[in-house]
């Protein structure tokens, strides 16, 4: 054009003008973008950063499109925990120091959490939920959830050992804490919820309301973990032992639960085969209206050489006859 001007037209128009100009506007197009992407993902780590492991985390990053309003059905393993005594305990302690015993449980177990490639949804109180497989895909979400469990487990009673908690040296008669802990796994709605200038990213659904529902079986069955019954289908090898049918709010039917003893290691050890023959046994009983007393024994004796908390499982028993019987009528 530059040629043509200059040839006809007598006119000379220097051509690094219109090249400058679009290389400034090509520059200032790619820095827009970078502060664009650079705001996006400071968007992303304020509302994962504390809440999942840095590889999700990465992962997350590079699909940042999902943090809009809105969501999507996908199989998630969902967990619900919560503290145990802590109305009675808030009773006896100043609220600092209730909130310093807080934050160092939700440190512990939201680590177990995390580690296991877990998202913390919220802390509710005393209570924290938690999912797995959202908002990007985990592969075996089901078995990372129950590793969490019984890592959480460890962790607390790490803490109680040591006092970690302060309790001896406050001088409450309390001197070491329990949790509850509930899982549930199948499809939900994960997404973003709330207004478009505020909104958290969580889960809704039935697997949520019954993994909810399950952790708060946790006193009347008399254990830690319980889980229901699609989590025993999703991950069959880990040591659980049946627990019954539970009647659970805004469910039509009773739902089937077990309870979470050990991982894998444990289940091939020959104590608890020899466990869950017994408990077989004990169930059998149960559903027949025979004395269980003996069987109760002898799974109580069994259960304290493999995970202390059993004892108080197999107390339970003898009051929740029914829950056995139902759930026998439920599998036929």
């Amino acid at each position: 054009l530059s040629w043509w001007l200059f040839v006809n037209q007598g006119i000379m128009l220097d051509p690094s003008f219109p090249l400058i100009g679009l290389t400034l506007t090509y520059l200032g197009l790619v820095f827009l973008r970078f502060l664009t992407t650079d705001v996006q993902k400071k968007a992303i780590r304020r509302a994962f950063g504390y809440y999942v492991a840095p590889s999700l985390l990465s992962e997350i990053e590079k699909n940042g499109d999902r943090l809009k309003l809105g969501g999507e059905v996908r199989p998630v393993t969902v967990m619900f925990s919560d503290m145990r005594g802590f109305t009675s305990l808030s009773e006896k302690l100043q609220p600092q120091q209730i909130l310093a015993i807080l934050n160092t449980l939700f440190g512990a177990l939201g680590a177990e959490i995390v580690g296991k490639y877990g998202t913390i949804d919220k802390f509710i109180g005393d209570a924290i939920m938690a999912f797995w497989n959202a908002p990007v895909d985990v592969e075996g979400h089901e078995e990372r959830a129950l590793e969490a469990a019984l890592g959480m487990r460890r962790r607390l009673a790490e803490l109680n050992d040591r006092d970690g908690f302060g309790l001896k040296a406050a001088g409450v008669p309390i001197d070491r804490l329990g949790i509850g802990i509930g899982l549930s796994t199948g499809d939900a709605l994960v997404g973003n919820m709330g207004l478009e200038t505020r909104f958290d990213y969580s889960a809704l659904g039935d697997t949520v309301n019954v993994a909810s529902r399950v952790e708060g079986t946790c006193k009347e069955v008399g254990y830690d973990i319980v889980l229901a019954d699609p989590m025993r289908r999703a991950v069959p090898g880990f040591a659980m032992l049946e627990a019954g049918a539970m009647t659970l709010k805004g469910k039509a039917e009773r739902v089937p639960i077990h309870i979470l003893v050990g991982d894998k290691a444990m289940a091939e050890t020959g104590t608890f085969r020899l466990l869950r023959q017994s408990h077989s046994e004990l169930l059998a009983a149960l559903r027949e209206g025979r004395d269980a007393r003996g069987a109760i024994a002898e799974c109580t004796a069994l259960g304290l050489q493999i995970e202390p908390g059993l004892k108080s499982f197999y107390e339970h028993l003898m009051l929740r006859a029914a829950d056995f019987r139902t759930a026998q009528r439920a599998a036929e």
